[in-house]
C-alpha cells in the first residue's frame, strides 16, 4: 500500500480539525517517520514523538524528539491529539485504554485508511459486478448492441451524407423551417402531447392534428413496451390552441378524417412505433403523400425490432407506390433514432 499518497489525503481532509490541536505522534518507526513528514509538509507541527521502545528515548526524527507515553501524561496537555502511525494499533489503543486516555483524543491513520481501502474496494467490486451483469449478462443490452451495429452499417450505406443532430428539437426546428408545400400537418402519437406542443410553436399560423388512442400501445413494441404501455387513460393532454386532437385508433379515425380534410400533407410525424399502426397510416394517406411532403419517423432504427417497425412499413410503401425519397436529416445519438424524409417524386 502506498501510504505516503494516503497520508497527504488523510491529513489533508483533516486539516482545520489538526490546525486546532496540538500533535503527537504514536510510533517512532518508519509509518512514523512518513506521518511526520507529510504533517511538516502541510506546514502542522508535531509536539514530540510517543514510543514503547526505550533505545529511542534519545533520539529524533525531523528534530522532533521521541518520548515514553508515560512523558506524554505528565504533560497533561488539555489540547493534544494523538495519531497512531503503527500498524499493530489495537496493542496500542488497549495501551491507551489502559491509561486511561479518551478515545477522542487518539486515531489509527493505519485502521481509517485501512477502513477507507476496504471501502473503496466494495465499491469497485460493486461496480465491476454492475458491469460484469450488463456487459456480459444483459440481453436486451446485448440486443442493442447488435441493433446499432446494424444501425450504423444501415447509416454508412444509405444516410452518409446527410445531416446529423444531438437533439430532436433542433431537427424538427430546421425541416420545419424549410421551404414546404401547402397541406396538413400530422402527427400520429400524441401521448403527452410534448412534441405536437413544440411543433405547433413553430407553425403558429397552422392548424396540426394529433391522431392517438390514448390508451397505449394496441400491441406489443419490443422489451419493456408491451402492450397498453404509454396508457394514459384516455384523458388528453393539454395542447396549444392550434392544436386539434383526434381521439381513437388509426384505421377509424383516419378515414373519418379524411371525409372533412382533402388537402395533401406537408408534414407528418410518425411517433406510433408500431409496424401496424404506420402501416395503416401509409395506407390511408398514400394518396395524399406527394412530392414535398417531409415525414418525420420518431423510431426509425437503432433499437432491437427496428427493421420491423416504422421502416419497414415506410419501405413497403415506397415499393408499393413507386415514390422516391431522400434523407434529410437524422438524431445520432439517442435510441430510438429520429430521421426525416422528403418524398421527391410520386
Amino acid at each position: 500500500m502506498n501510504y505516503e499518497v494516503h497520508f497527504k489525503k488523510h491529513f489533508l481532509d483533516r486539516f482545520s480539525f489538526l490546525q486546532t490541536k496540538e500533535i503527537y505522534v504514536f510510533g517512532a518507526g518508519y509509518m512514523g517517520r512518513l506521518v511526520v513528514e507529510n504533517l511538516l509538509l502541510l506546514g502542522l507541527s508535531v509536539q514530540k514523538i510517543i514510543d514503547n521502545d526505550a533505545s529511542k528515548y534519545n533520539s529524533v526524527i525531523e528534530e522532533i524528539s521521541i518520548c515514553s507515553l508515560e512523558e506524554f501524561i505528565q504533560l497533561k496537555s488539555q489540547n493534544a491529539f494523538i495519531i497512531l502511525a503503527i500498524e499493530k494499533y489495537q496493542e496500542v489503543i488497549k495501551q491507551l485504554e489502559d491509561a486511561g486516555i479518551s478515545r477522542f483524543i487518539y486515531e489509527s491513520v493505519y485502521e481509517t485508511i485501512y477502513n477507507e481501502t476496504i471501502e473503496a474496494n466494495t465499491q469497485l467490486e460493486q461496480v465491476l459486478n454492475e458491469l460484469l451483469k450488463r456487459e456480459y449478462r444483459d440481453i436486451n443490452l446485448q440486443m442493442q448492441k447488435e441493433a446499432l451495429v446494424e444501425t450504423a452499417q444501415f447509416v454508412a450505406d444509405n444516410m452518409f451524407d446527410v445531416k446529423q443532430y444531438d437533439d430532436r428539437s433542433i431537427l424538427i426546428r430546421d425541416i420545419l423551417s424549410e421551404p414546404r408545400i401547402n397541406g396538413s400537418y400530422l402527427e400520429f402519437g400524441v401521448f403527452k402531447g410534448n412534441s405536437i406542443n413544440y411543433i405547433s410553436s413553430l407553425l403558429p399560423s397552422e392548424t396540426v392534428y394529433g391522431f392517438d388512442s390514448f390508451e397505449g400501445l394496441p400491441e406489443f413494441w419490443f422489451p419493456g413496451f408491451e402492450k397498453g404501455t404509454f396508457n394514459s387513460q384516455g384523458i388528453l393532454p393539454e395542447v396549444n390552441s392550434n392544436v386539434q386532437l383526434v381521439k381513437g385508433w388509426f384505421d377509424e379515425t383516419i378515414p373519418q378524417f379524411l371525409t372533412k380534410h382533402s388537402q395533401n400533407c406537408a408534414f407528418i410525424h410518425i411517433d406510433c412505433d408500431l409496424y401496424s399502426s404506420t402501416k395503416t397510416i401509409f395506407n390511408e394517406l398514400k394518396h395524399l403523400i406527394v412530392s414535398g411532403t417531409i415525414i418525420l419517423f420518431d423510431e426509425y432504427f437503432n433499437y432491437v425490432t427496428w427493421k420491423n417497425a416504422e421502416h419497414k412499413a415506410f419501405m413497403e410503401f415506397i415499393e408499393e407506390t413507386g415514390f422516391s425519397f431522400e434523407y434529410i436529416g437524422f438524431v445520432s445519438k439517442i435510441s430510438p433514432g429520429q430521421v426525416a424524409v422528403r418524398i421527391t417524386s410520386t
